[in-house]
């Protein structure tokens, strides 16, 4: 029987995958690794590309909100700019649902690497679709010289919003508190998680293939 607890299979290679697999420790870990490097770039491709669209949508939003023809009463009509934007956000929630989905199933696509990747290449693909959407829809209302972003690890960077913690004194808590108790959890990354994720998109093969 194989053994799946709350530790990591890779803790106990021997209990967790040889009752069914047969090759050696060594293979099965070299397997397990190249198959997360390939996932891990796959999602770090859809994350950015999602994050690239959402920057898009909203800066499409703040202008189609300035026009007149998208506001009522004077004010900001962010239902006719929802409905506008239709396409776009469903393609962005089908996006967003699928590169969720791989990184919650918390494998890094090893228990299907197949399936992981497909998914991941069709959420690209539909947050790039959505971004030539939202091309055609600025051309439309006659607002020129609109561009798509392409974001990267810097840009990623001046988004993390660091360590949550708490704004006032809450629940025996103060203001300034970490609002996880364990440092594991909303902590920051070490430098070579970071190096490591940087190399991932776009992907450096002559670092990350030599791990």
């Amino acid at each position: 029987m194989t053994n799946h607890n709350v530790t990591s299979p890779l803790a106990n290679i021997n209990a967790a995958c040889k009752t069914c697999h047969t090759q050696s420790e060594d293979y099965l870990k070299a397997q397990i690794k190249d198959i997360q490097n390939s996932v891990a770039f796959d999602l770090r491709t859809a994350e950015y590309s999602i994050v690239s669209l959402i920057t898009d949508i909203k800066n499409l939003r703040d202008t189609l909100s300035t026009m007149p023809a998208f506001q009522k009463d004077g004010k900001t009509d962010e239902g006719k700019i929802s409905a506008e934007l239709k396409d776009v956000l469903e393609l962005h929630r089908k996006s967003q649902m699928r590169a969720d989905f791989v990184g919650a199933e918390n494998s890094t696509g090893f228990h299907n690497p197949r399936e992981a990747s497909r998914m991941l290449l069709q959420s690209v693909d539909m947050a790039r679709q959505a971004q030539t959407k939202l091309v055609q829809i600025a051309a439309k209302n006659g607002i020129a010289n609109f561009k798509i972003s392409n974001l990267g690890f810097e840009d990623m960077q001046k988004l993390n919003p660091g360590e949550i913690r708490y704004k006032v004194d809450l629940d025996g808590h103060k203001a300034g508190d970490r609002y996880y108790e364990h440092n594991y959890i909303n902590g920051n990354p070490t430098s070579n998680l970071l190096e490591d994720d940087k190399n991932l998109k776009p992907y450096n093969y002559s670092i990350v293939d030599k791990k």
